[in-house]
């Protein structure tokens, strides 16, 4: 999508609770979806088209990039956080397996006296699956590794991606 600035999941979760002899006898909290906030440096136009279903029109030297009225794909997505842990650098990938994009709206400002820097916004949706025969529905997987080429082929072989990719 593009450069990440900042990731943030919040899951959305089912709570029951029974009462018995007026004391709480159970209670039950599954997760059922949640949200991903991702904060990105820009949101490339190739991202656009794949994930926020951006129609890529070629009519000239330069594409023109058309947002359209038809709901975004699924898809999965991955990040890493970088986290020093008793002074030991740990890279923690995330992959959420199932998630919507929806396009967000457009900010723009003139230039004035200072420079600033503007980040963009993707809010998804999150859905379980069911990734292998446990039978548990399932939104993310974290793992961790010492080095970030590790982090990063994680999220290559959930992704499916299988040859590297330019930077």
């Amino acid at each position: 999508l593009g450069a990440g600035v900042a990731a943030d999941i919040t899951y959305t979760i089912n709570e029951a609770k029974l009462y018995a002899n007026n004391a709480l006898k159970e209670s039950a909290k599954a997760i059922t979806g949640g949200t991903i906030n991702l904060t990105l440096d820009d949101l490339l136009n190739e991202a656009r088209a794949y994930a926020l279903n951006v129609k890529k029109i070629e009519d000239g030297a330069t594409p023109t990039w058309r947002t359209i009225g038809k709901s975004a794909p699924y898809v999965g997505i991955g990040f890493i956080e970088e986290r020093i842990i008793d002074g030991v650098t740990k890279h923690l990938p995330t992959w959420v397996y199932k998630c919507q994009f929806a396009p967000q709206g457009k900010s723009a400002q003139t230039r004035g006296e200072n420079v600033e820097f503007r980040t963009t916004q993707v809010n998804g949706e999150m859905m379980g699956v069911y990734p292998d025969t446990s039978g548990d529905v399932t939104f993310i997987d974290e793992k961790e590794f010492e080095n970030g080429e590790e982090a990063t082929a994680w999220i290559n072989t959930m992704a499916g991606i299988t040859t590297a990719m330019e930077e």
